[in-house]
């Protein structure tokens, strides 16, 4: 079966751009760029011919509008319909929008001039909130030119149950639930990291359990916020909480303390501002990573004992970063939000979003908890990668089951 992925693969990196290029790769790679074709066997069947749609540079440029983005999406679209007649395909892989006005006129375009010649058509939903933006905030006309260009598509793959709604608002004729899938980014984590984590456990639940006056050397509990550094990502929600969280340690346990370490990008100036004034008043608490990827992003997993994911982000999905964590065997911390709370192991209680103090508390909680087997076998069952790959292979190959039996 030939496949037309039209969506980006990093740069700029984030969740959704990062699932793309899995995706690709595991399918085999871009049938037009001999140099980046593998053939794993679970994918032999699916020839994949890629549009690499990137329209922003930075992630500071996502969500932006201008000329500049227009002629790269027209050139896109042009270069989509070629690949259609050169090389026979008629399958169309897209990543709908999240919900703004001028990511989802983007889709009308790519829809308006690509799906006529595709046969088939397949979403696959990174983003939520969009079948609420329709509901309650697209005008009569808006829901009608996206139901009349994105409505009825052959197959609609979602991440999680909680994410079904926007995908069936637009009556797709399949419905897929998938979650998604990494490479194990740490294999031994059975014989290296486990151990370090339950010694580490060990003792914080001393300390905790010792005497409030006892002196001794300061036990630091390494809370990471890994995420874009963005307001509605939780990340002053974050500081709040582990600024109050160090508080209470003060009064009950002296001996602990918290420090948050923050990585990722930000894509507001203001933002930036006030969260440099933040952690120039608690340097000793607050530690800015800078954007990390690779090794140091690896080596920062490996050192945290906690992620904190306070998010209430509008077109939250599925986070890499939450199953990266539990990857790692990390306690998470996050808000019941989105498919959020689908992730997590059932032990795992959720916090309400935009409450710095529960989040305070639940993170306290954490410091005691033995999360880090059921963490890293969440990970397993659910997010790996083959088990991806396998699940949208079959989802792919059954639409052209389906046509070979019409």
């Amino acid at each position: 079966m030939k496949l037309l992925i039209f969506a980006h693969t990093p740069p700029p990196l984030h969740g959704q751009s990062y699932m793309v290029d899995v995706l690709l790769r595991g399918l085999g790679g871009d049938r037009r760029r001999g140099r980046d074709v593998t053939q794993p066997a679970t994918a032999e069947d699916v020839h994949c011919y890629h549009v690499n749609a990137r329209l922003s540079d930075s992630l500071q440029a996502v969500g932006s509008v201008g000329p500049r983005k227009l002629w790269r999406l027209v050139r896109y679209c042009a270069e989509a319909v070629w690949c259609r007649f050169q090389y026979g395909v008629r399958t169309f892989y897209y990543v709908p929008a999240p919900p703004k006005r001028g990511a989802i006129y983007r889709d009308w375009i790519v829809l308006a001039l690509c799906r006529p010649f595709f046969p088939r058509v397949i979403f696959h939903w990174h983003a939520s909130g969009l079948g609420a933006w329709l509901e309650h905030d697209a005008s009569g006309w808006e829901r009608w030119i996206t139901q009349k260009l994105a409505g009825q598509v052959e197959l609609s793959v979602v991440l999680a149950e909680a994410l079904a709604a926007d995908a069936a608002r637009l009556q797709p004729r399949r419905l897929a639930v998938l979650p998604n899938g990494i490479s194990d980014p740490c294999p031994t984590f059975a014989e290296t990291l486990l151990p370090q984590r339950r010694s580490r456990l060990a003792e914080r639940r001393r300390v905790l359990d010792s005497a409030a006056s006892q002196v001794g050397e300061t036990l630091v509990y390494r809370v990471l916020f890994l995420a874009n550094c963005t307001r509605d990502k939780g990340l002053f929600d974050a500081i709040e909480a582990v600024i109050a969280a160090n508080r209470e340690l003060q009064q009950t346990a002296p001996q602990l303390r918290m420090d948050l370490l923050v990585a990722g990008a930000f894509v507001d100036a203001a933002e930036r501002r006030e969260f440099e004034e933040a952690a120039a008043a608690h340097t000793s608490t607050i530690h800015y990573q800078g954007f990390v990827a690779g090794e140091t992003k690896t080596q920062l997993l490996r050192d945290a004992d906690c992620l904190c994911f306070p998010s209430y982000y509008p077109a939250e999905g599925q986070p890499v970063s939450i199953v990266e964590a539990m990857a790692f065997g990390l306690s998470v911390t996050a808000t019941r939000w989105r498919a959020i709370p689908e992730m997590l192991p059932n032990a795992v209680e959720t916090v309400p979003i935009q409450d710095p103090v529960a989040l305070s508390r639940a993170l306290l909680a954490s410091m005691s908890a033995d999360t880090a087997l059921q963490s890293r076998s969440r990970f397993e069952q659910l997010f790996s990668r083959d088990a991806f790959l396998r699940g949208m292979r079959a989802a792919i190959e059954s639409l052209e089951d389906e046509a070979g039996q019409r």
